[in-house]
């Protein structure tokens, strides 16, 4: 059973860094020599970077050319300054650590590195996401030509296409849409033309907190 959820899971997540829908013309917006907008992207990333900690939950969407319909995922989430948690709790419970550029998987109890060399495209997620929720400009500028444009006072929009030849030759594209401080959906389209939506919430009160997933656990 552990087999398989694994190779489901790395299967899954893997379309990650490889995939999306468009969904605006950000890329007519590269920062790039732009004054007004490296400024705007300069003042949100400090704005990110001043919390904490952000909680939530996310729904994956994948839709492969192969499917008729999307293989759908849901969980919980937790970044804080140093580390990121992602819980995977439909439709199997896996729970995931990326913390000091190392990565832990938690299933059936049992608590597990996950190499970079064996897995590099599940470590690649995690380093990305990290990257991507901090709003790490420098991180994020060292893979991809980053395109930014505002909406309004809160909504923003923010592209990304890959450097380098080796991710351009199965990522074409990703999408990030976001309100405030807060990421609301990112979107990846492949080569293949396959595409991955993810969407986030970020509910209060009674909602289930991120801290509790296994691989959160102290």
């Amino acid at each position: 059973m552990k087999g398989v959820a694994v190779k489901a899971l790395a299967g899954l997540i893997a379309g990650l860094l490889f995939s999306l829908p468009a969904l605006a013309d950000v890329f007519d917006y590269p920062v790039k020599d732009n004054a007004q907008r490296q400024q705007a992207l300069q003042q949100l990333t400090a704005q990110v970077q001043q919390q904490s900690r952000v909680a939530g939950q996310f729904e994956q969407r994948k839709n492969l050319a192969m499917l008729k319909n999307p293989v759908i995922s849901r969980g919980e989430f937790l970044l804080q300054t140093t580390q990121f948690d992602w819980h995977i709790q439909q439709p199997f419970d896996i729970a995931y650590r990326f913390a000091d550029n190392r990565l832990e998987r938690t299933m059936d109890g049992e608590t597990e590195a996950v190499e970079a060399s064996a897995e590099p495209a599940l470590y690649g997620f995690f380093s990305f996401f990290f990257s991507l929720f901090s709003l790490s400009e420098a991180s994020l500028e060292k893979y991809f030509i980053v395109y930014y444009q505002p909406l309004d006072e809160q909504r923003w929009v923010m592209g990304l296409k890959p450097r380098q030849s080796a991710i351009a030759r199965s990522l074409q594209t990703l999408t990030i849409n976001g309100t405030g401080t807060d990421i609301g959906q990112v979107s990846l389209l492949e080569a293949s033309g396959d595409t991955t939506e993810l969407l986030f919430t970020y509910p209060a009160g009674d909602a289930p907190a991120a801290s509790e997933s296994p691989a959160a656990q102290p």
